[in-house]
């Protein structure tokens, strides 16, 4: 059975890792924006909860992530928005900064990068992804004179 170097499998566990601080962001904005008002979080929960279930999916049933599940990049505009204006928010209603808050998403920030980082390095690194240089004219013929 073939096995995945240590170097793939290193960033592969990061790459999940990263991934999965997404859903847990989410989660945490959800219950904070709730205990502000319960309404802030069916208002939020219905605009980013589709995390939740991506990264479910993204384990369970990878074949339905090509429908309507897919997150869409104004949902994570909404994420970035939110790790500013919940803290604000949150400190004139309660008068408390929520730094769980704060660090579970400034983790999240750094992993949407690495994952980000790590997927176009492996894309560029694997065999699999010289399929995809004609497109990007890497591997186009040269005209002849």
């Amino acid at each position: 059975m073939p096995r995945f170097s240590p170097e793939l499998t290193r960033l592969l566990l990061i790459r999940g890792i990263a991934r999965a601080l997404a859903p847990v962001a989410v989660l945490w904005g959800i219950y904070d924006w709730w205990k502000l008002e319960p309404r802030y979080g069916v208002i939020y929960a219905a605009l980013t909860i589709n995390y939740v279930l991506v990264y479910i999916l993204s384990w369970v049933a990878p074949a339905l992530l090509n429908g309507p599940w897919r997150i869409r990049p104004w949902q994570t505009f909404i994420l970035l928005i939110n790790f500013i204006v919940l803290p604000v928010t949150f400190y004139r209603s309660q008068g408390v900064v929520p730094w769980y808050f704060l660090a579970v998403n400034f983790l999240f920030l750094i992993g949407l990068y690495v994952a980000t980082f790590i997927m176009y390095y492996l894309n560029n690194r694997l065999p699999m992804s010289g399929i995809f240089m004609a497109r990007r004219g890497g591997m186009l013929p040269k005209p002849s004179p």
